[in-house]
């Protein structure tokens, strides 16, 4: 069932397989500012603006957009009509060469501002008008809010995008999710967070080296990646979260050798200075990230001799920078970490001491480790894991068949758990995969 609002038509309501009853028209407008503050409104006429300086463009919707919906701007063209030339300034991604930059976000209820360099065809004539044109989408915004802090679908995106899928809240249902991206596999090895209520990965193996450092964010269920780029390069095994009620993120363990205590803090739109009270005491490098007492922390690493010593190692981050836990009884990695309460929750992983993936939920609570009397259903190694409601789904990783599953932990009012359940069997193993949750079923693959 398809329901769409607009100024003319409150509520338009027909089956998918169904002609459109009436036409839905959204209109918006491009307006030019004489600065980057929007305030003064330029003159276009009479040559006001020369090649080489600076153009500052505002899109809005001529009227306010329903409360569900948002836009996202995704090609912009200059074009002189009288020469039949055009360039595209924006084409998903800014186009070299032009200095086309959002001032904000590419995506909005309300609007999105940019500017560029103005310019002129070599044969445009001295008195020509150029025109500029830009493509809007608009779409059911991504977190378009929630019940009760409940997601009602899952989207996994695997390291093939084309093969990601939607699971219903309750894993009764799954559907493939059409995610684009520059390659299919744009997300490999990458690690997510929300950042400002939109979906961003960071880093992963996509060119290999090249690619590692990279800054994505899911627009109109594409994602577009932005002229930004970490400090430190992040290939895989590296840990991400939301922290600052997420308007920022935590970006950790770095994939060079002696970067496995490295972290940094991505804004939204800038990153933040990097300094020694970001640096780890001890190696993290797959230790994951999860909260603790409501402050991000990080449990042991990968094996590596020459990093024994942070085997076991617990540390949380504090204003001053971070500081060491109680250390974890085993060396486990290829955890997941979720904080319920002021707990921390590492789910699965391979125990190095017994060279086994395990099923062994953990638990942190007042500086303490124990072991939950309830397992996960099947063992996991790389699985990913999110919270929803009063449950946890752990989605992906393998077993010692290579095979993954979709799992599902319900927690009680107390965030004591009262039943682990075994969703799905997945068709490819994948590790670490990126999750998210959405209010509505959109990026739907028809």
């Amino acid at each position: 069932m398809i329901r769409a609002s607009n100024v003319l038509f409150e509520d338009i309501t027909f089956d998918l397989n169904d002609a459109q009853p009436a036409e839905l028209a959204f209109e918006f407008g491009l307006n030019f500012y004489e600065s980057a503050d929007f305030t003064s409104q330029a003159d276009l006429t009479n040559g006001a603006f020369q090649p080489g300086t600076s153009l500052f463009g505002r899109i809005a919707p001529k009227s306010a957009l329903a409360a569900s919906l948002e836009f996202s701007v995704g090609k912009c063209t200059v074009e002189d009509t009288s020469i039949s030339q055009s360039l595209d300034i924006l084409d998903q991604c800014p186009v070299d060469g032009t200095a086309f930059q959002f001032r904000d976000l590419q995506s909005d209820q309300s609007t999105v501002q940019f500017s560029f360099e103005g310019f002129v065809f070599p044969t445009s004539a001295d008195d020509t008008t150029i025109d500029v044109t830009c493509a809007v989408n608009i779409y059911s915004g991504v977190d378009g809010g929630n019940d009760g802090g409940v997601e009602k679908f899952l989207v996994m995106i695997k390291s093939d995008i084309t093969a990601s899928f939607i699971i219903n809240q309750d894993g009764s249902e799954t559907t493939f999710a059409s995610i684009n991206a520059a390659t299919s596999n744009y997300a490999t090895a990458s690690q997510s967070a929300v950042v400002q209520d939109k979906l961003h990965i960071f880093g992963g193996t996509t060119n290999d080296w090249e690619d590692s450092n990279k800054i994505a964010r899911l627009d109109d269920c594409t994602f577009v990646e932005l002229p930004y780029r970490l400090y430190w390069h992040y290939q895989y095994d590296h840990a991400v979260l939301s922290i600052s009620d997420n308007s920022k993120a935590l970006i950790c363990f770095q994939s060079t050798y002696d970067g496995f205590d490295e972290c940094e803090v991505f804004t939204g739109s800038s990153l933040e200075p990097i300094g020694s009270s970001l640096r780890t005491s001890y190696p993290h490098w797959g230790g994951q990230l999860g909260f603790y007492n409501g402050q991000p922390t990080t449990v042991s690493t990968l094996p590596n001799p020459p990093h024994a010593f942070g085997y076991q190692k617990v540390e949380t981050l504090t204003e001053s920078g971070w500081i060491e836990l109680e250390d974890h009884p085993m060396h486990i990695y290829g955890h997941a970490l979720i904080g319920v309460g002021n707990d921390l929750l590492m789910i699965g992983g391979y125990d190095n001491s017994n060279l086994a993936i395990v099923t062994d939920v953990w638990r942190l609570s007042d500086n303490v480790w124990s072991q939950e009397s309830e397992s996960l259903k099947q063992k996991v190694y790389g699985g990913s894991a999110i919270a929803n409601g009063n449950s946890i789904f752990i989605i992906g990783g393998l077993d010692d068949n290579s095979v993954g599953y979709s799992q599902r932990i319900d927690l009680d009012e107390n965030d004591e758990i009262v039943g682990v359940e075994q969703i799905a069997v997945l068709d490819v193993a994948v590790r670490m995969p990126v999750l998210f949750g959405l209010s509505q079923n959109i990026c739907v693959s028809l």
